[in-house]
């Protein structure tokens, strides 16, 4: 889709938006498209026209979504690795405090993109599982963006961060807030997880580092 098109797009819905007294006959709905009590008000067929009109676009918005991400992250200078699950690609990151994979998924249907970084340290066991736990827990109260999560039973910590684009299209500025508030957390987050691992420090020991830090 060429960013012309895009353009007309936006223009086209929000000229929608804002006649709402004249918004059916600007959208010639065919008796099959047309919603149940579609004359009922204005309001409602202002609606159901706008949402008609952007779900007719929805699907030459969504995709090549997978492309387009690839292609920033070669931009960025992140080289890119297929992964064997579609709608998949594996990035390797380096942080000021260490280096880890990350993991972009898109689902182009549902318009969600989704991207995780991922921790896989040695040196796990139950006791500090339980610690690590109990700090992301603690860290992800409060939390703005995203979330840690951790493998119950392995020894996974990522950090999820997403975008539900559905009715909208995915632009470069939101795949570079989801991608960098996502490894600049993660990467602040590696400190306290060595400490957790290393130095078999407590929860709230890893988490007063934190705070140091911020």
């Amino acid at each position: 889709m060429t960013l012309p098109l895009l353009d007309k797009i936006d223009n086209d819905i929000c000229q929608l938006t804002m006649k709402s007294s004249f918004i059916y006959q600007r959208v010639q709905l065919t008796n099959e498209h047309k919603p149940a009590g579609f004359c009922v008000s204005k309001t409602a067929a202002r609606m159901d026209a706008v949402s008609i009109l952007a779900k007719n676009y929805v699907v030459l918005s969504m995709a090549g979504m997978l492309d387009m991400i690839k292609e920033l992250f070669k931009e960025e200078g992140w080289k890119t690795v297929p992964s064997i699950r579609k709608g998949k690609l594996i990035v390797h990151f380096v942080g000021e405090n260490g280096e880890f994979d990350c993991q972009a998924t898109v689902e182009e249907e549902d318009g969600l993109f989704v991207f995780h970084s991922i921790l896989e340290p040695e040196g796990i066991n139950d006791d500090n599982r339980k610690k690590i736990m109990e700090f992301i827990n603690m860290a992800n109260f409060g939390m703005y963006l995203g979330n840690m999560e951790m493998d119950p039973d392995g020894n996974q910590i990522r950090f999820k961060t997403g975008i539900d684009v559905m009715n909208d299209r995915l632009t470069p500025a939101l795949v570079s807030n989801v991608v960098y508030g996502n490894v600049v957390i993660m990467d602040n987050h590696l400190p306290c997880f060595q400490k957790i691992i290393e130095e078999g420090a407590t929860a709230e020991e890893a988490m007063e580092l934190m705070e140091e830090d911020f």
